[in-house]
């Protein structure tokens, strides 16, 4: 089977969300699917804009026990709290350089990676 996400030519990751779905990037967009019918329920496109030679993808998410994502976005220079089920944007904060891999350490605190400069955390 299939499943279409957002249709953006990513190179989807996905995460367990729930029992009855899951999450799975697509590019610039975060899909959320219902693993029963494998459909997807909800999209949200996170990174608009594009260069002269591509459009803009965000980087790596991490998905909260609370039930809120976090999404780093290298083009933008900042990481997004977003709601898991709608990807309603919760919170947004600045990160130095072009954060690529991202992980919320505890409420008020998260710790990325950078993209270009490859530094470590």
């Amino acid at each position: 089977m299939k499943i279409a996400l957002a249709d953006r030519g990513g190179n989807p990751v996905m995460r367990i969300r729930s029992a009855s779905d899951f999450l799975a990037d697509d590019y610039d967009t975060l899909c959320r699917v219902d693993i029963k019918t494998m459909s997807v329920r909800a999209t949200k496109r996170l990174q608009t804009g594009s260069t002269h030679f591509a459009r803009l993808f965000i980087g790596a998410y991490d998905l909260n026990p609370n039930g809120t994502c976090i999404v780093a976005r290298p083009h933008s220079g900042d990481v997004l709290l977003v709601d898991s089920e709608d990807f309603k944007e919760l919170s947004r904060a600045p990160a130095e350089g072009q954060p690529l891999h991202v992980c919320m350490v505890s409420e008020t605190r998260v710790v990325t990676r950078d993209w270009k400069d490859r530094s470590s955390l």
